[in-house]
């Protein structure tokens, strides 16, 4: 209002005449009416700054990117929210309320404000609950830990709340810290991945007439040490990357089809049951019931599936010689 008044009374001085004056006073009016708008619209860019709640969850440090001198913007996938993205100001300096825990793979409680708008959320603290810290000759554990976030990266939407998801991955990156079996651990999560996406490729009937391709249930949920479930080989199936699962030998000969290939049953048990199953059964399945062409052989359905899936290849495949030495199993 105090800026109205002065537009007004400028204009009332530069009038000369009678004419003038009318016009100065419409104009005084317009003045008015133009700075009254432009005050609630500050005022109510204010309150939506001073209300604006304050959210809080437990995230992961999925990608940082340097911004300015003294900020970070980051990816986080969070436990209640989902993947959001987030400036951090004053992340880079050396005294911040981030207590410097903000490196890639870091598992923090963050609290941030929300916008509604595409704008950045304003992370304004974090607290440090597990660095993802595996040991130095653990280059697999390493290799493994920065393809599960990319992963998870490009397989989840914004603010899509997936608590499973992150429990999931959160205890995976603990297990890749050990360096052990970290082949068996990134196929769990892969699988358990594709399933809360609602991506799991079909590996008991057909994508096509949906018919079952299997006679009888097999003995996989009884026991993790079943060697028969895993090592039948000879009894192959056609799988399609396209259509998302495999083919009964009616619907494949019916037609052609782009992109498929043959999986043995063994494949097929073994995707299915680290879909289903929990980390007590992973940590308990024995890797000598499983023979080193099986675990290629779901590697390679796994990375050309995920890769038709996403469109495109994921950059840390190319170092998959570092993360999986098959020649160690």
């Amino acid at each position: 209002m105090f800026l109205a008044a002065v537009f007004s009374e400028a204009l009332i001085l530069l009038a000369k005449d009678q004419g003038e004056m009318i016009r100065s006073f419409r104009l005084k009016t317009i003045v008015i009416l133009l700075s009254d708008c432009f005050i609630v619209k500050i005022s109510c860019s204010i309150r939506n700054i001073i209300f604006m709640p304050i959210e809080h969850s437990d995230a992961l440090v999925v990608r940082s990117v340097e911004y300015s001198e003294s900020s970070l913007i980051l990816t986080l996938f969070t436990r209640e929210y989902g993947k959001i993205h987030g400036i951090a100001k004053g992340g880079r300096r050396l005294k911040n309320p981030f207590e410097t825990s903000l490196d890639i793979l870091t598992h923090i409680y963050v609290s941030f404000l929300k916008k509604n708008s595409d704008a950045l959320d304003i992370l304004t603290e974090a607290k440090l609950i597990r660095r993802f810290r595996p040991n130095r000759s653990n280059y697999s554990g390493l290799n493994a830990g920065y393809y599960l976030i990319e992963l998870l990266n490009e397989m989840t939407d914004d603010y899509d709340p997936m608590p499973e998801l992150f429990d999931l991955a959160e205890e995976t990156l603990i297990r890749f810290q050990t360096g052990l079996q970290i082949h068996k651990f990134l196929i769990h999560f892969e699988c358990g991945l594709l399933e809360l996406c609602g991506q799991f490729p079909s590996t008991r009937f057909c994508v096509e007439c949906g018919k079952p391709l299997f006679d009888k249930k097999t003995d996989w949920e009884k026991s993790t040490n079943c060697s028969d479930c895993f090592e039948n080989e000879a009894n192959r199936q056609t799988f399609s990357f396209l259509e998302g699962g495999v083919i009964c030998p009616q619907c494949r000969y019916s037609q052609n089809y782009m992109n498929i290939a043959s999986v043995s049953s063994g494949t097929l048990n073994l995707l299915e049951f680290m879909k289903k199953t929990d980390f007590i059964q992973v940590d308990a399945l024995d890797f000598a019931v499983v023979s080193a062409s099986i675990w290629g052989e779901v590697r390679g359905v796994l990375n050309h599936y995920i890769s038709h899936t996403l469109g495109k290849k994921l950059k840390m495949t190319e170092h998959f010689d570092l993360i999986l030495p098959f020649d160690r199993f």
